[in-house]
């Protein structure tokens, strides 16, 4: 990717239309340079946002309606159109993409048009794809993305390199780092792994939980006695949770159950002999019971059969007298029947004479009515049809008169409404004179403060300059403290150099001579064995004129002169690491001193005043009291601004609602007089249908009409009811002498046949006395006299039967001794129940433990499974995860430690360079990064000079920026190498370099114009005058009221 061109239009300080054309420059290495504030970042800003609807800074985030130009008007659509390129020669294409950011406007009409709409415009993204079409704009963010190859935050690292950020990575601990790289480089898979192995190691520890809990639940159903100790203790400690035992536990278990086993087949065996000699002694005892009882039952029965033989006398004369009460009550039922249609034919009799006597008189009242009844009817409905014409005629007069009566009001009404209406319509026409007088002269006021809402935006940036400019009065202010600690610090340390230079100066001295002396008595030692002739083993001479002499008492051993060396050594290190503070103190001082003063001349110079503080303060409170000031009358300004705008909405609103009223007034008076016209003609109509002179007249025929026809209707009806009873009691006469007549013949055949069964039944059954016995005995004797008959048979044959059966089973026998069969046939049930409840005891046990002995077993299995199962996962993940003492180092920064090995390759070749040789950026060593906490990713400094590292915070500011530099620059070719697509031709770099010394800067630029000579599009932001001289392609920015320019200059 290589961007081409970039257009933006009241985006952040670019007001008007500007183009940069990324093609111009001579060379791919060009600085953009320009007065601070002047808008250099926002070119970075403006690229970042076409490709992702985001500023480029991670730490101030500027998006929507902040990125909106504050010197655009608000009519001007804000927006950034960048054009680039993707791959190279006959695969090259071209992208545009056109994004507008969420922005504020004005209303374009009614009331409030010209003020600034309370909601903002949303945004939009156009991406217009090689072959000149528009990609959908719902995935479009998602299709540059995949034709970039990098998110955001990849290309910020890669390709922007945002002021001040570029050194968190150097700067943060390894756990920030890991964050950082884990977008860069993918890495969380890594991280998952570890966050899995630890789930499932919950899982199995829950699963270990739930063995434990199943183990602690079975083992409370197992029952042993006291006295296996062991088994209670093992019980007792899984109880306890500890599943350790658990194996040893279902061991004893196994065994306690053989031993169950064994018992409880031996108990069973005596409880079947017991029950077998149970079972004999009980059919002893009720074969006595029986033979007991049977002699009871046969002595009872000889008894009875006494009686029976008592009761026999009276019994057969009851069953014989029971024949002749049977005769007696069927003659009786004869006798009643024969009475009964005797009597039926004499009352009928009676009746058919009553009814002949009663006919003539009848007949001769119903003739005479049914004539009148014709007469009655023909003039009753005469009379119902005069009533009728006439009832109808006054109730149409009346209708008619209360219809005139509604009409008359209703016309009263619809004058009043007119009167009303117009009265109405003449007070609105003066209402609405008045409020086009009011809107005439709000709008004239209006007119004069049309400008409220552009003073607010000049003011707005004024505030927003004001406020740059105290900003910068607070970092002067703060710069000039740090200048005063660090001047403190400097001296101090510089006092401590001192110190250890007089330190280091008299371990030296003290060594120097100690170890002078040490030599001068190794020499003296030699000297003792030189002979003359003998060749010395130093200078081979063979002449010794003056040798050494050795003194005693006064030489350091060896290992004293080794102590004294160390204890030099270390002074010297002492003393070279304060050195480098205070060159790295004097360095960031000076750095310091001239930056503040570069930004105390550039606020003077923009303030216009002297350049101390107390004068830019000074200049700063005047500025401020008319900011003020200017703050306070366009406030007022703008409340009444506001306040006539909603009047003005008000009036408007009136006076359509006044004009709606008139309409609506004129359009009722017209309806009204319609309607009027209409109902005159009707109340004309009605007026000439009246059929009586007046409502009385017309009320009072209704009145003599409806009781006419009361006295008529009661009148005839009266005479309906009289001849229908008539009629009803001549038709019942007659229709009774026919039944009577009908039935009579009958009546005398059924009296006549029911004499002739009486008399034959009385004649058969021989029976003269059947009324005696009738009145002496009830019809119910008959039955009860026959069933103790049959009862007494029956009981009598029982009875005898029963004596014959017992004697015939008892046989001779004498009586039995009842009590004592009894009392051996409970001993032994006795006996019985015992041996029966220790063997339901022995089985429950035995069964139970069995059962929890089964459960036990498959839990061990599993248990063994999870337990191993659960150490594998935890010691793997506690290696993994970095919970492991001594190596605190996770996963996923083990891996990334090899992309930052990679990184570290290409960074060191640059900070090499830069740093003249003297410096390498060192991973910390894989065993102290893992010591105390994760330091798998924190940097080392190697020092060529002093052969030795120190923490990367021991950096002077240039040193770090270099370092920083070099780390960035080798991310950038590690992410394009490990991002496969990747086709990036682009990098910018905001600001740092006036913290390097010459050499360095020249060494840093070196190394990024390496970098341009390929196709690679390398651009600084930089406002330090030692880069105009070096990079001779520059984009100029400047910045006046109208807001920000660009302009090529070119070499």
């Amino acid at each position: 990717m290589k961007p081409i061109k970039l257009v933006m239009e009241a985006f952040g300080s670019y007001a008007s239309k500007t183009v940069i054309d990324f093609r111009e420059p001579n060379q791919n290495l060009f600085l953009i340079t320009g007065d601070t504030g002047a808008g250099k970042t926002t070119i970075f800003d403006a690229i970042v946002f076409a490709l992702y609807g985001e500023s480029s800074s991670t730490l101030n985030k500027k998006t929507g309606t902040l990125l909106q130009s504050q010197f655009a008007s608000l009519d001007v659509k804000p927006y950034v159109e960048l054009t680039f390129s993707q791959g190279y020669g006959d695969d090259e294409k071209i992208y545009t993409i056109h994004r507008i950011p969420q922005h504020y406007t004005y209303y374009k009409a009614g009331a409030k048009k010209g003020l600034r709409k309370e909601k903002a415009e949303s945004g939009s993204i156009a991406l217009m794809m090689p072959d000149g079409s528009e990609y959908p704009q719902k995935e479009a963010n998602k299709k540059i993305i995949d034709i970039i190859h990098l998110t955001k935050e990849q290309f910020m690292q890669v390709a922007m390199i945002a002021q001040g950020e570029f050194m968190d990575v150097l700067r943060k601990s390894s756990n920030e780092k890991k964050e950082i790289f884990r977008k860069l480089f993918h890495t969380e898979i890594y991280n998952d792994i570890v966050e899995e192995l630890n789930n499932r190691r919950k899982e199995t520890e829950k699963s270990i939980s739930d063995i434990k809990t199943r183990c602690m639940s079975e083992v409370g159903h197992i029952h042993v006695g006291e006295e296996h100790e062991n088994l209670v203790f093992l019980i007792e400690a899984i109880q306890r949770g500890e599943i350790s035992y658990l194996n040893e536990l279902v061991d004893e278990l196994e065994s306690y159950c053989q031993v169950l086993e064994e018992t409880l087949n031996k108990d069973k065996d005596a409880l079947s002999k017991t029950n077998v000699l149970k079972e004999e002694k009980k059919t002893n005892l009720d074969q006595a019971k029986q033979l007991l009882s049977d002699y009871q039952v046969l002595k009872e029965a000889k008894k009875q059969l006494v009686n029976l033989n008592n009761q026999k006398e009276e019994i057969e004369n009851n069953y014989k007298l029971s024949s002749k009460i049977e005769y007696a009550y069927n003659i009786l039922q004869a006798y009643n029947s024969y009475t009964k249609d005797q009597k039926q034919y004499t009352d009928t009799q009676n009746k058919l004479e009553n009814e002949l006597k009663r006919e003539p008189e009848l007949r001769i009242q119903y003739e005479n009515l049914k004539e009148e009844e014709k007469t009655i009817d023909t003039k009753y409905e005469q009379s119902v049809r005069l009533y009728t014409q006439e009832y109808d005629k006054a109730t149409k007069d009346l209708e008619n008169r209360k219809q005139l009566s509604i009409i008359e009001k209703s016309i009263s009404n619809i004058n009043k409404s007119i009167d009303n209406s117009t009265k109405q319509l003449t007070l609105l026409n003066k209402n609405k004179e008045s409020l086009l007088l009011k809107q005439e002269k709000g709008k004239a006021e209006l007119e004069t403060l049309k400008d409220v809402e552009k003073e607010q935006v000049i003011l707005e940036s004024k505030h927003k300059e004001f406020k740059t400019k105290l900003d910068s009065y607070n970092n002067l202010v703060k710069d000039f403290q740090s200048i005063s600690k660090k001047e403190k610090d400097l001296v101090s340390t510089q006092n401590e150099y001192t110190r250890l230079s007089t330190l280091y100066n008299q371990k030296n001295r003290i060594y120097e001579e100690a170890n002078k002396l040490f030599l001068d008595a190794q020499a003296g030692l030699l000297a003792r064995t030189l002979e003359v002739g003998t060749p010395c083993p130093v200078c081979g001479s063979i002449h010794h004129p003056l040798p050494a002499s050795l003194k005693d008492g006064e030489v350091a051993t060896k290992e004293e002169l080794e102590k004294m060396r160390r204890e030099k050594d270390k002074a010297f290190v002492l003393l070279e690491t304060e050195s480098a503070k205070a060159s790295s103190l004097n360095d960031s001082l000076k750095e310091l001193k001239e930056k503040y003063k570069n930004d105390l001349k550039i606020l003077s110079e923009t303030l216009s005043s002297e350049s101390t503080l107390n004068s830019i303060k000074e200049t700063l409170l005047n500025e401020k009291q008319t900011l003020s000031r200017l703050v306070e009358e366009l406030n007022v300004r703008k409340s009444r601004y506001q306040i006539l705008t909603k009047e003005l909405e008000t009036i408007e609103t009136q006076l359509s609602q006044c004009e709606e009223n008139v309409k609506s007034l004129t359009d009722d008076i017209h309806q009204y007089e319609v309607k009027l016209a209409s109902l005159n003609s009707t109340l004309t109509q009605l007026k000439s249908q009246l059929s009586y002179a007046s409502l009385e007249e017309a009320q009072n025929a209704i009145s003599l009409l409806n009781k006419n026809k009361q006295e008529e209707e009661t009148a005839y009806k009266n005479f309906k009811q009289k001849f229908n009873i008539s009629t009803d009691i001549y038709n019942k006469c007659q229709t009774l002498i026919t039944s009577y007549k009908e039935s009579l013949p009958q009546l005398e055949r059924s009296r006549d046949e029911s004499y002739k069964a009486y008399t034959s039944l009385v004649e058969e059954y021989k029976c003269d006395s059947w009324q005696d016995l009738t009145s002496k005995y009830q019809k119910e004797d008959i039955k009860h006299f026959n069933q103790a008959y049959m009862d007494y048979s029956k009981n009598y044959a029982s009875v005898s039967s029963k004596i014959d059966t017992i004697e015939k089973r008892i046989n001779g026998q004498s009586l039995p001794e009842l009590d004592e069969l009894e009392k051996d046939y409970q001993d032994i049930v006795d006996i019985y129940s015992n041996q029966l409840e220790v063997v339901k005891e022995e089985e429950h046990t035995y069964l139970n433990n069995t059962e929890s002995l089964k459960s036990l077993d498959k839990i061990v299995s599993h248990a063994k499974e999870m337990i191993h199962k659960n150490h594998q996962l935890t010691t793997l993940y506690n290696q993994l995860s970095g919970n492991v003492s001594g190596s605190r180092m996770d996963l996923e920064t083990y891996v990334q430690r090899t992309y930052l090995e990679r990184i570290l390759i290409e960074a060191n070749s640059r900070f090499y360079d830069m740093s003249a040789g003297q410096y390498e950026l060192h991973l910390k060593n894989i065993e102290q990064a893992g010591e105390g906490k994760n330091k798998g990713l924190d940097l080392m400094v190697y020092s060529f000079v002093t052969d030795s590292e120190r923490e990367i915070n021991t950096l002077s500011g240039g040193e770090s920026f270099m370092a920083a530099l070099s780390l960035a620059l080798g991310m950038a070719d590690e992410i394009k190498e490990s991002a496969s697509g990747i086709d990036l031709d682009i990098m910018f770099i905001d600001e740092g370099f006036g913290s390097l010394d010459d050499h360095s800067r020249d060494e840093a630029v070196k190394v990024l114009m390496d970098m341009s000579e390929g196709s690679k599009l390398v651009g600084i932001i930089s406002h330090v005058s030692e880069l105009k001289q070096e990079i001779e392609d520059q984009l100029v920015v400047s910045k006046d009221d109208h807001g920000s320019h660009v302009k090529w200059q070119i070499s």
